[in-house]
């Protein structure tokens, strides 16, 4: 969304200076390479930050982590 990370509620999230995750695999031509690194809050289970007046969050993903639990049944 377009907005300014500096105006949006913060009382439930928690400020990350860094986050540690693996990259989306999201493909979508509006999803830039490698914004997830620049997330500055998690908000429950999702990471948000700003890069060129867009906010973006995500959730990182646990599909590969499910399966790797199946797989081990």
């Amino acid at each position: 969304m377009t907005a300014n990370i500096a105006e949006i509620d913060h009382n439930s999230c928690i400020a990350r200076p860094t986050v540690e995750t693996r990259p989306a695999s999201l493909s979508a031509q509006w999803w830039p390479t490698g914004v997830e690194k620049g997330s500055s809050f998690q908000c429950g289970d999702w990471y948000v930050g700003e890069k060129d007046s867009f906010v973006y969050g995500y959730r990182p993903e646990t599909v590969g982590f499910v399966i790797d639990q199946l797989d081990k049944k």
